[in-house]
């Protein structure tokens, strides 16, 4: 006031009263003269210049007021009639320079300086006169704020304390609010001169502060009634403007916020907000439901801000009338996509609003229990419901649910079941099926990543198969689970039973999710026992879905579930289902997956568990099936779940049979054909477990096995002897073995078969394999033995060939270097272990190889470690015991290498063999007659004899040798020393 009181000098009112300053004349009359009016020229110059030059002073906001407090002087000074003419026209030379300073200062921080540049700009606008000039200067005002292309920086820069400089950057808020402002006012179809008028109230009232009441430039405003002008300005527009205004209330900018609410409050000061909102309520919504799908974000994010608080306040206007129900589809399907914004606060806005139109419109108006309004029946209200969830429903199923945003289809699946909890049962039940179906879909969809990566990527099965029981686990006692349950209960019933069953069987066909499938399987069961007699005409389909789909999919979980299922609805099933059920296990089993055997045996126990008559029934169909199945795998190594598939078979076959040779007995035909198709099958596991089902049949039954199926049983034998030698054939041998010896007076009934049978085992003792040639010499000479076949001669070149020593200047065979030692001092051992029943069974052929055996016999006992030494023993015992051919002179050789092993081997075993060698001796008079004729044995046996007496590692030892001594008294004499001799050539070799 000062500095523009001296430039005026005699001109200002406050000349004469310094507290009038509305005074409208001059102080003086005089004319002031042209030095004079040029001097005032130039001041005033120079103090638009120094306005000019401090208001751009961007980083010193106290030098930006006082510039601007200096403008706002000089305008109103400026607006007296009577300096018009003589000082506008220099500060219309410098209006645009202004102007652009306090378009940086509406942008200022410093709310104070914003609001000193909206008073000047005001001012401004009202003292141009010039209709040209004023339209050049609202349009450049506009343009500043419409304009996208404009950046703002500094004009100046004050290098002032260059050491705590803090630079000043512009709030985007504030250009945000002025542009928004801008085309507030250009929403309006009016002249340019009333749209100007109309932004400029519009300034006034967002920038008015109650600091202006409290000064003297206030008056000014307060005087021109300047703030009620311009409301009552608005208020002719106001039906165009209430809509766009009440969402800028809402705008994430919150110093938008702070301006429009200024405005708010001055134009419905005496009015609360929610009587407005009620009153332009048509037009509000309609506006907000229009642009809620805005390209702005800042409008997207403010539309879901304004719409919450009316879903919150008024939302028995949007419930109560049908016009806005129409709109419920769309605008459910317009948050939903506002849900999957790319902004991140409009997101999470839209989610808030969504839940509140969900809470506070959907489940209102669907609820029975929500207070019917004076203008409606409870018909209508019923009828509303129906119609609410009719427009919802498809956009949630189709839209929400299987939104690959996981907010959007987990908000969709919450609604869907709070409709169940809410929705009335007319209403719901067309939707049903639909429901159930998107619910199971859901299951899957909501798992955590997690769950499908460590499935898919765990290498081990066992931890996998954890993996998948927690998650099937979880999803069990999910409220998807507890929602589905409350809908079946509530709504399904035998009318949409044909849809229900169809659109389960398609969802398993083509879901790919795990729990989807098996909880899908679990329902079968829900809806076998709420609903028996309807479920019974579709239960064949879901058992054909579940079989279909276990042989696609190997997941192990998944198996077990439906084997549990399928055991549990067979119970309703008609018997053609079960026939079919059964057939495909049967078939099922002679798969070479190992896994389709472990899924057979998990459906036929849940069946046995579940209903256990239905095996009883079916016996002769699936018994003999599990009577094969039953029988052990060769593998040495077998995970759990073999180890519980062996346990499985046993226990099936001992629940439904009680005893073994019963069980045999009775369903005999059915177990020969599994054992047919077993032992006819490409699968040498499979061929295995037929050859043991053999062996146990004939270990079960004996002599009580029929004739006619002992001779099948042993031509299945004889063709599954036939071909190359894999692990486990040995199992034919050994049924074979064991047949041949339960049932030797049957089979000897049949010489030819007999015959087949031991030119079958001959051929098989010519294979390769040591391991396996040596099962099948030992058959070979069960069969010698008990069917008195002549077959030392071939015999003897094995053992001939295996025992003499080579000739040093021979080549060794290079397939006796490669051998494996174990299997092959274990195929020794069976040669000599089987040499008594190969021996001779004519007088000749006896007398044409004893002796070289006997010989052959003792260079074993010479070289041989203990465990051969006792072997040998044996089977000369043996030999000795049967033969009747065999005299002194043929055992001469045999008696010191023999005595002289007792006292010197450790093994009590090999001394008892020695002692048991010496009884027979002794018991014979054909044998004993040695030591009579030779007394050089006789001393040795004496010798030995009293060794083993006076060793005390074994007292039972001692006994038998003092015993035998006393009992053939006669052949022993006292001696004092005895020289041993012709013995010890690899003494080494003997311990």
């Amino acid at each position: 006031d000062a500095l523009i009181c001296c430039i005026l000098g005699v001109d200002t009112p406050l000349f004469n009263d310094p507290y009038d300053i509305f005074n409208q004349k001059s102080s003086s009359d005089k004319q002031i003269s042209r030095d004079e009016y040029e001097f005032r020229s130039n001041l005033i110059n120079y103090l638009i210049d120094r306005i000019l030059h401090y208001s751009s002073d961007i980083n010193n906001s106290h030098s930006r007021q006082a510039a601007f407090l200096w403008l706002l002087t000089f305008l109103i000074h400026c607006r007296r009639p009577y300096l018009i003419s003589t000082y506008r026209s220099l500060f219309e030379l410098k209006l645009f320079s202004l102007q652009t300073n306090l378009i940086y200062g509406l942008l200022d921080q410093d709310e104070f300086n914003q609001e000193l540049s909206c008073k000047c700009l005001i001012y401004i606008y009202e003292i141009i006169e010039n209709n040209e000039l004023e339209l050049k200067f609202n349009n450049k005002l506009f343009e500043y704020f419409t304009d996208n292309t404009r950046t703002y920086s500094n004009q100046l820069t004050t290098m002032a304390y260059e050491h705590n400089i803090q630079q000043i950057n512009i709030d985007n808020s504030q250009i945000i609010f002025y542009k928004e402002l801008c085309s507030l006012v250009d929403l309006l179809s009016i002249e340019k001169n009333l749209k100007s008028q109309l932004f400029y109230s519009l300034l006034y009232l967002a920038h008015e502060n109650s600091i202006w009441s409290t000064t003297r430039y206030g008056q000014i405003f307060h005087k021109n009634d300047y703030e009620k002008k311009s409301i009552d300005f608005i208020f002719i527009y106001i039906e165009q403007l209430i809509s766009r205004l009440y969402r800028l209330l809402y705008d994430p900018q919150m110093r938008i916020q702070e301006c429009i609410k200024r405005i708010w409050n001055k134009l419905f000061s005496s009015t609360k907000q929610i009587v407005i909102v009620e009153k332009y309520f048509s037009i509000i919504f309609n506006d907000l439901y229009n642009d809620i799908l805005s390209s702005r974000w800042r409008i997207r994010e403010s539309i879901q801000l304004a719409l919450l608080d009316i879903f919150r306040m008024l939302n028995r206007k949007l419930i109560d009338n049908q016009q806005y129900i129409k709109l419920f589809q769309e605008l459910f399907r317009r948050l939903l996509a506002i849900c999957d914004d790319t902004k991140e606060s409009v997101r999470k806005a839209a989610l808030t609003t969504i839940n509140s139109f969900k809470q506070n419109c959907v489940l209102l108006a669907c609820d029975p229990a929500t207070t019917i309004s004076n203008a409606m029946s409870d018909e209508e209200h019923k009828a509303r419901g129906r119609y609410v969830l009719e427009q919802v429903l498809p956009v949630i199923l189709n839209d929400g649910l299987y939104n690959k945003n996981e907010d959007i289809s987990k908000f969709s699946l919450n609604t869907i079941m709070e409709i169940i909890r809410y929705g009335d049962r007319d209403t719901l039940k067309p939707y049903c099926t639909v429901i159930i179906i998107a619910l199971f879909e859901a299951l899957s969809s909501i798992e955590p990543d997690l769950f499908n990566y460590a499935s898919m990527k765990l290498s081990a099965s066992e931890m996998k198969e954890q993996i998948d029981i927690a998650r099937l686990h979880c999803a069990r006692s999910s409220p998807i689970m507890d929602a589905i349950n409350t809908c079946t209960n509530q709504y399904v019933d035998e009318n949409i039973f044909d849809d229900l069953s169809g659109k389960l069987i398609e969802t398993i066909k083509h879901s790919i999710g795990l729990t989807t499938k098996c909880l899908i399987g679990q329902y079968f069961i829900t809806l076998s026992n709420l609903y028996p007699k309807i479920s019974s005409k579709y239960v064949g389909k879901w058992m054909a879905i579940l079989v279909n789909t276990m042989s696609i999919n190997s997941n192990r979980t998944l198996r077990k579930t439906y084997t549990n299922v399928l055991g549990t609805i067979v119970r309703i099933a008609k018997r053609s289902s079960i026939e079919n059920l059964l057939q495909k296990i049967s078939t099922w089993y002679y798969q070479t997956d190992n896994d389709y055997q472990y899924v057979c045996a998990l459906t036929l126990n849940s069946i046995s568990q579940s209903n256990h008559d239905i095996l009883l029934e079916f016996g002769q169909q699936i018994l003999p099936l599990i009577f094969l199945a039953m029988q052990e795998n060769i593998s040495n190594t077998k995970d759990d779940n073999e180890q519980q598939e062996e346990f499985i078979w046993k226990n099936l076959w001992i629940e439904h049979t009680g005893s073994s040779i019963t069980g045999i007995q009775t369903y005999i035909k059915g177990i020969i054909d599994n054992i047919r198709s077993a032992i006819e099958h490409n699968s040498y596991s499979m061929k295995i477990k037929g050859a043991r089902a053999i062996q146990m049949i004939g270990e079960t039954l004996k002599t009580n096995l029929n004739n006619e199926y002992l001779f099948i049983l042993v031509e299945l034998l004889l063709k599954g002897l036939y071909g190359r030698v894999y692990e486990g054939k040995e199992y034919f041998l050994r049924a074979i073995e064991t047949t041949c010896t339960h049932c030797k007076a049957t089979l000897k009934t049949s010489p030819d078969l007999v015959q087949r049978t031991y030119e079958s085992i001959l051929k098989e003792c010519k294979k390769e394999s040591l391991q396996y040639r040596s099962v099948a010499i030992r058959v070979l000479s069960l069969l010698a033995d008990e069917y008195n076949f002549q077959a030392y001669e071939l015999y003897w070149t094995w053992f001939e060939k295996t025992f003499k020593q080579p000739d040093p200047n021979e080549e060794e065979d290079k397939n006796n270097i490669d051998e494996d030692p174990i299997l092959s001092d274990k195929y020794n051992r069976t040669l000599i272990e089987c040499l008594p029943r190969f021996w001779p069974k004519t007088s000749q052929i006896e007398s044409t190889y004893k002796k070289i055996t006997f010989q052959l016999l003792i260079e074993i006992i010479i070289r041989s470690n203990w465990q051969m030494q006792l072997i040998v023993i044996q089977s000369l015992n043996e030999i000795l015991q049967k033969s009747s051919t065999i005299i002194s002179s043929d055992i001469i050789y045999l008696l010191e290498p023999i005595i002289n092993l007792g006292p010197r081997t450790k093994s009590s075993g090999l001394k008892r063999e020695i002692l048991k060698f010496l009884k027979i001796v002794f018991e014979n008079s054909q044998y004993s007659i040695c030591f009579n004729e030779n007394e050089h044995i006789k001393n040795i046996l004496q010798f030995n004899i009293d060794e083993m007496i006076h060793d005390n590692r074994s007292n039972e030892i001692n006994e038998q040798a003092k015993e035998l001594k006393k009992q053939y008294e006669h052949l022993f004499i006292k001696t004092k020393s005895i020289e041993i001799t012709n013995f010890d050539q690899n003494e080494n070799n003997l311990f």
